[in-house]
């Protein structure tokens, strides 16, 4: 009775720690949304933005190799196919109910359903987690007790085997839990990174053999594990020995005959490799000749002197314009790896877990490890990481305006230069270090008007460079705001300047031009004498802006902006005196832009970056 007892809340137990492990990591995957919202370096993964950039390809039917940098099985796009079907489903809902309300931007942050991709990772780590139990409960009761003799000696051994059975449950969970609670195996999910998914692979796999279950271990480990990332392969060695046996103590002729003879093994390999080339030969069916490019040969040519904390990585980073030597480096290094996975394989193969870990282990780092080093060598990995990931930074994110401060630089952007949050940051760290800076925006032609031929399609190229320091994605509908005269003052456009703000986009004002205009009397008496050239101002388009909000204020109508809304003025841009203002609309009014021509934008929802560009043009306004 007390070990059924014991029992139960040894599973409730497990219940407990999987769903708080699960409920820590959801807490993460909301967060990382704000994250990325406030700070500079993004919370999520930059290869979950690949894997979700390659399901949209997948979703309008284009291959995911269309996606640059996506080299991964076509199969993890496909799986994500739900990031890119339901991504904007929960915004709409909430702009639509809390539009205008104060928690429209948080709510705005948790409706963005792009992070299922995530939340499935973060799954795969709890199945981890249950599968560490699973595989150790097996090992633990792998034996069986014998019970003979007396009713003493019966019981005996069943309170020895409930001794047993509790020490190796509290060892379990300590286990499970440092895998659960490790922040690093936590955050690296969270992130959006899919190394979860192999985890979970070798892992079942390694159930089914300790289980005896080696034929459809074979077919997991190609279909699943070797599948998603190469690496498992490792794995061959010690399976096979498993499979036959294997022994040094019986002889070097026994032993040979063994191996020969081991037609599990050899069934392994074959399942195993021929279920492997079945998923790639479909995958090549589909996709072609970029599908076996991207996502095998890559890997085996890939040479990556940055983004790694190989010990060869300075050595190669020096004989990098040397392909021959380079080729031949990277060969010898890769010989450790070989004989460390052979030597573990043929000593520990009866220990799958223990052998797979040091298999792992020294694949990695090339290592030998003792207890008493332990901390040490911690210690110095978080410290030496640190340092290389500043250094990291620093390069990655401070290269070219260091270059800058030496010597000129130049970027070439096709289409709008600001299209890019990054060109956006990249500007305003120049401005914080005063680096001086000049943007041309796109190059347009402006060809000669001649009598009934005034092409003006340049304008559209002109309006796209005036949209500065905002993401072009966010601007909708562009309006154009007329001079009002005496008795004629329409406002139509205010209904799509409402419709803009309320779906949190930006909106471009283009500014009444009035030129070659006759009066009533000349063009009676057939005179061609035209009125002088009268141009809308951005105070001039404020001020009609603030009237248009007194009249729906009086028709008891709440309007979509204020006198204290944001919007940013642009006079002149492109010329030597262009002039760019942020400011209130109520402080628009009153501002003078200087000669024409003029236009305004009325931002609606701002990225950070977008807040920090046009603080940069404010008068006496400025947003926190």
């Amino acid at each position: 009775m007390a070990l059924v007892k014991g029992e139960g809340s040894h599973r409730w137990t497990r219940g407990k720690i999987l769903f708080i492990s699960l409920a820590a990591r959801l807490t993460l995957v909301l967060y990382s949304n704000i994250h990325d919202y406030m700070f500079h370096v993004n919370f999520t993964d930059i290869d979950y933005s690949v894997y979700s950039d390659a399901a949209r390809y997948v979703a309008n039917g284009k291959s995911p190799f269309d996606r640059v940098t996506y080299r991964y099985t076509p199969a993890l796009a496909w799986i994500l196919l739900p990031n890119n079907s339901y991504k904007d489903f929960g915004k709409y809902h909430v702009i639509e109910v809390f539009s205008g309300s104060d928690f429209e931007v948080l709510l705005l942050f948790f409706a963005d359903v792009s992070f299922l991709g995530k939340f499935l990772f973060c799954v795969f780590d709890i199945i981890v987690g249950w599968m560490y139990f699973k595989i150790m409960d097996y090992g633990s009761h792998k034996k069986e007790v014998s019970v003979t003799g007396s009713k003493n000696r019966v019981s005996k051994l069943q309170t020895k085997e409930v001794s047993e059975d509790q020490s190796s449950s509290w060892i379990t969970q300590a286990v499970v839990v440092f895998w659960l609670a490790n922040p690093l195996t936590a955050v690296i999910s969270a992130r959006g990174n899919a190394d979860v998914l192999v985890c979970a692979s070798v892992l079942y796999t390694l159930y089914l053999l300790m289980k005896k279950q080696w034929f459809v271990a074979a077919l997991v480990h190609g279909l699943l594990a070797i599948h998603l990332k190469i690496y498992p392969v490792i794995y061959f060695p010690s399976i096979f020995l498993n499979l036959c046996h294997f022994t040094v103590r019986l002889g070097i002729l026994t032993s040979l005959k063994l191996i020969l003879s081991n037609w599990k093994g050899f069934t392994f390999l074959v399942v195993s490799i021929g279920s492997f080339s079945v998923i790639v030969t479909l995958f090549y069916w589909i996709y072609g000749n970029v599908f076996l490019e991207e996502f095998l040969l890559y890997h085996v040519k890939r040479r990556d002197i940055r983004h790694n904390f190989s010990p060869y990585f300075y050595l190669l980073y020096l004989i990098d314009e040397e392909q021959n030597l380079s080729k031949l480096v990277g060969f010898l290094a890769f010989l450790p790896q070989v004989y460390l996975i052979l030597y573990f394989a043929f000593r520990y193969h009866d220990d799958l877990p223990f052998c797979w870990f040091l298999t792992t282990f020294a694949f990695v780092t090339f290592n030998k490890i003792s207890l008493k080093e332990v901390l040490l060598l911690i210690t110095l990995w978080f410290g030496s990481q640190g340092l290389w990931l500043l250094f990291a930074y620093l390069f990655e994110f401070h290269e070219i305006l260091t270059g800058a401060d030496v010597a000129d630089v130049a970027m070439l952007v096709v289409g709008d230069p600001f299209g890019a949050t990054t060109h956006t940051d990249l500007v305003l760290r120049a401005k914080q270090r005063a680096v001086p800076l000049y943007n041309f925006g796109e190059t347009v032609s402006i060809v000669m008007w001649l009598d009934g031929w005034e092409p003006d399609s340049y304008y559209d190229k002109i309006a796209s460079n005036l949209k500065k320091g905002f993401h072009t994605l966010c601007l909708l509908e562009t309006v154009s705001i007329v001079m009002w005269l005496d008795g004629w003052e329409p406002d139509s456009y205010y209904d799509k300047i409402a419709s803009n703000l309320k779906k949190g986009f930006h909106t471009l004002c283009l500014l009444d031009i009035k030129t070659k205009e006759q009066s009533i009397v000349n063009m009676m008496r057939g005179k061609k004498i035209f009125e002088p050239a009268r141009y809308l101002t951005c105070s001039d388009a404020a001020s009609q802006l603030l009237k248009i909000i007194e009249r729906k204020r009086i028709s008891g109508i709440e309007p979509a902006y204020t006198e204290s809304s944001p919007c940013v003025g642009l006079a002149r841009v492109g010329w030597d005196d262009q002039k760019i203002v942020f400011c209130t609309l109520e402080e628009m009014s009153q501002y003078d832009l200087g000669p024409p021509l003029h236009c305004m934008i009325l931002p609606g929802n701002m990225h950070p970056l977008e807040i920090d560009m046009l603080n940069t043009f404010k008068t006496s306004y400025e947003i926190d």
